[in-house]
């Protein structure tokens, strides 16, 4: 009798699509997407840090064309500038954003002399 029902119980939680194909909850799969995951929200931070470091005239191109996806003439029209000076700032905004990225992993990676 408690076999007959720990049975049924079992074949009502376990659903139908299971198969041979089903990847298992805790994979390696979800492992990997778990460190993808972590790893794109410290870049995120890094990225972050490093644009509230530029001067604010790059950082607004830079937001305009590389965040929100504008193209240069939009981006010149909405900051009222020259569509070559949005090249210019956002070349040097990149510039920037990169040193800095660089700058905080090469602390992360070199050991402290002190």
């Amino acid at each position: 009798m408690l076999q007959d029902a720990t049975e049924m119980v079992c074949k009502s939680i376990i659903p139908a699509e299971i198969s041979e194909n089903s990847t298992p909850i805790f994979s390696n799969n979800q492992q990997t997407d778990t460190i993808k995951s972590v790893m794109n929200k410290e870049l995120n931070y890094i990225i972050e840090c490093s644009l509230q470091q530029i001067p604010i005239d790059y950082r607004m191109v830079f937001t305009l064309r590389e965040i929100n996806g504008l193209n240069v003439n939009e981006t010149a029209d909405i900051l009222n500038i020259s569509e070559s000076n949005v090249k210019t700032r956002l070349n040097r905004a990149k510039a920037i954003v990169l040193l800095g990225i660089l700058t905080i992993f090469a602390a992360a990676i070199m050991p402290n002399n002190n």
